[in-house]
Order: C-alpha cells, then structure tokens, then sequence
C-alpha cells in the first residue's frame, strides 16, 4: 500500500486531470463497490500521525480478500471526504 498510494498521491498532485478522474470515476468506484460486497472478508485501517511541524496526516486503508484467495488493499478515496465517509 504504501508505494503505490504514494505514488498515485503523487501523481495527483502533478496531473490535475487524474485526480479530477479518480475522484469522479463511477465505474472504477462501482467496481470497487461490486468487488468490496463479494469480499469474503473485510477490514478498514486508519493511522494519523503528526509531524514535527504539527501537521497531521491520515490514512484510511479497506483490505478485504476476494474470492479467489487474493487479498486486495485500497484507499477509499484520496480526500478528507472520502475517509470521514468511510469511518
């Protein structure tokens, strides 16, 4: 998880047009949905940490293992909407 949404948060903030596209992205979103309702299992992870300069940063992680055995780890979105959303 950790590359990867370090990445895309990366990314996001270089292209505006991705995060635009991740952010309004209904089938992408709907999949997730489709694929998160067939999970056998399902848990949600949230860290906050502060740094040193007092800035506070969250992270909400949904892991659930699909049907197939393979477990799949994603952030519910990439704003402060979508984690109050999902807690």
């Amino acid at each position: 998880m950790g590359v990867s949404k370090g990445l895309t948060n990366f990314s996001t903030e270089l292209d505006s047009s991705l995060k635009d596209y991740l952010t309004s992205a209904t089938v992408w979103q709907n999949h997730r949905k489709n694929e998160i309702s067939k999970a056998s299992f399902v848990s949600v992870i949230a860290n906050e940490t502060t740094d040193v300069s007092s800035i506070s940063q969250m992270v909400v992680v949904l892991q659930y293992v699909l049907s197939n055995g393979q477990p799949v780890e994603r952030p519910p979105g990439h704003d402060a909407k979508s984690i109050a959303e999902c807690i």
